[in-house]
């Protein structure tokens, strides 16, 4: 997730150089801007991913006892054991660094899930297959993992591999 803030700041050095370097070149300088800009914007969604990732799990796990006796409300949806989750996953290359970035997790049926699978798909198509040698196994994947639906389990299931998380009885 840093690597795309740094090299974000590289393609803003190259924009300095082409704006005030020897030659100076305005269609590489305006290229370069919306390149950076693009890189700081998939920065600033994964990190919103990322902060989030754990606000609803630890919600579950607080209210375990009531989701499990007929469900609880998060915010204004009912959470029961068959409540399906999903998580999708984001590829990123920039020419020997490959990764995948997970997202936050999702509630089917109440969270647009499809603008989320949409936003991740239209990233890792974009910039996850510019690494080597990973880059492109990294984007099949994600676009994969993505189109099926991303990650999906049950509240149930979740509950039972929560760290931090003993079954009453």
């Amino acid at each position: 997730m840093w690597a795309a803030l740094v090299v974000a700041l590289l393609f803003l050095l190259g924009v300095a150089y082409n704006l005030f370097g020897p030659e100076p070149n305005h269609t590489e300088a305006l290229g370069g801007a919306g390149i950076a800009t693009a890189l700081v914007g998939v920065f600033i969604f994964l990190r919103y991913h990322e902060r989030r990732s754990g606000a609803l799990e630890s919600w579950i796990i607080k209210n375990a006892d009531a989701i499990e006796h007929g469900g609880a409300l998060f915010g204004s949806v009912m959470v029961t054991p068959d409540t399906v989750l999903t998580r999708y996953q984001v590829a990123l290359s920039f020419l020997i660094v490959s990764f995948k970035a997970p997202t936050r997790l999702y509630i089917v049926g109440h969270d647009r899930t499809w603008l989320v699978a949409f936003t991740c798909t239209v990233i890792t198509l974009t910039l996850g297959w510019w690494g080597f040698p990973w880059g492109p196994v990294y984007t099949a994947q994600s676009l994969g993992y993505d189109l099926r639906g991303g990650a999906r389990e049950t509240v149930a299931a979740r509950l039972s591999r929560l760290p931090g998380f003993m079954r009453p009885g």
